[in-house]
């Protein structure tokens, strides 16, 4: 994995664009995250992650609809103004990865979407840079590979943020 380039958003909100993915991780994320079939897909192959039982093609239907529907919002945030507290739509990932952070809004009081993840990077001038998603199934994210990727992208943009000049405005 290699960061191709670092695009500035709006505000002090900025997203990776990796080597090799068509566009920066915010427009990839709504490219696969909004489409059904690729969501009904994506969800069958982790069928392990999710809930079982005889209810199951009920409940990944309610669960494509409340991906589509979570990101749509989650990235909505991003582009409605909403920029002006980074600090209150990203929270600091867990264990020592102390300038890690994710987003994962829970809307209205409800628990929809709570397994969508944004990954970004907080710099010392208080600058998100927006590394990748994914859907959260386990505790750890070593224990899934999607989450293992979004881990190591993590690391990898947090070298390359510490050792490039990035002009910031």
């Amino acid at each position: 994995m290699v960061v191709k380039e670092i695009l500035h958003l709006e505000g002090d909100l900025y997203a990776v664009h990796w080597e090799g993915d068509n566009d920066h991780c915010i427009n990839e994320l709504l490219e696969n995250y909004s489409d059904a079939e690729w969501l009904r897909a994506y969800f069958k192959d982790n069928k392990g992650f999710i809930v079982p039982g005889p209810n199951s093609g009920k409940y990944l239907e309610g669960l494509v609809q409340d991906t589509i529907e979570g990101v749509v919002e989650m990235v909505g945030s991003f582009n409605m103004g909403d920029l002006d507290d980074l600090d209150s739509l990203f929270i600091p990932l867990g264990g020592n990865k102390a300038n890690f952070y994710y987003a994962a809004k829970k809307y209205k009081g409800g628990t929809h979407f709570q397994w969508i993840r944004i990954y970004a990077i907080k710099d010392d001038q208080g600058c998100y840079f927006i590394t990748g998603y994914a859907c959260k199934f386990s505790q750890r994210m070593e224990e899934h590979d999607d989450t293992a990727i979004e881990l190591a992208k993590l690391l990898i943009a947090d070298r390359f943020i510490k050792t490039n000049k990035l002009d910031i405005p």
